[in-house]
């Protein structure tokens, strides 16, 4: 069985970092699911450029519903780590961010909540 992996975030970070391993590398065992961006085009780029056979999404929550996946890897923006891992958390999923995990001790604490 595959585990599926939805990403926020179509950076540079997110296609070197994880997007090639999942489509390239670990095909056998994992499925990228899905990609959001608050730059959906950037997404397309993304899915299209690495051959990432996945849908991209407008909507974060959308695309948690949809997708339904096993792990979300956060990797947008720094400033905008914490919502989505909590959320991610909330949806009873396998999180994964880069470093920083979030900008501030508040950030964390709610982190650790979740």
């Amino acid at each position: 069985m595959k585990r599926k992996f939805c990403i926020v975030g179509a950076s540079g970070r997110s296609t070197t970092m994880y997007v090639e391993s999942i489509v390239k590398e670990f095909n056998d065992t994992c499925e990228l699911a899905g990609i959001y961006d608050i730059n959906p085009g950037r997404a397309r780029y993304v899915a299209h450029t690495y051959g990432a056979d996945c849908p991209v999404f407008e909507d974060f929550d959308e695309m948690i519903a949809t997708a339904k996946p096993d792990a979300l890897i956060v990797v947008c923006m720094d400033v905008y780590h914490a919502p989505y891992v909590i959320k991610g958390l909330e949806y009873g999923l396998y999180v994964f961010t880069e470093k920083p995990m979030c900008i501030n001790a508040e950030q964390v604490e709610a982190i650790l909540e979740a």
